[in-house]
């Protein structure tokens, strides 16, 4: 799967940021980029598998969106940030 055609299309989906201002946005683009292109590159999991695990990516940073976006301007950083580190422990421990 060719994972530059799957980062434009979540880089063109502006729903996934639109309530965000840019330094917020960019740190959740940033990890939603790295996760489609891991996504993407790994040969072992089955295609419908892969596109479950892209639309969870999607999910997840809408939800982060309509949760953070609502928060003062100056503290959305870290809430995105805050978010995504809770996310990541519990991968960790999966």
């Amino acid at each position: 799967m060719e994972a530059r055609h799957l980062v434009e299309r979540l880089l063109d989906d502006e729903s996934l940021t639109a309530d965000l201002k840019d330094e917020a946005a960019k740190r959740l683009l940033k990890w939603g980029v790295a996760r489609v292109e891991e996504i993407a590159a790994d040969s072992v999991i089955a295609e419908e598998e892969r596109w479950d695990r892209l639309a969870d990516v999607r999910n997840v940073m809408k939800r982060i969106n309509e949760r953070v976006g609502p928060i003062r301007p100056e503290c959305q950083p870290v809430c995105v940030e805050l978010l995504l580190e809770e996310i990541k422990s519990g991968e960790d421990h999966e």
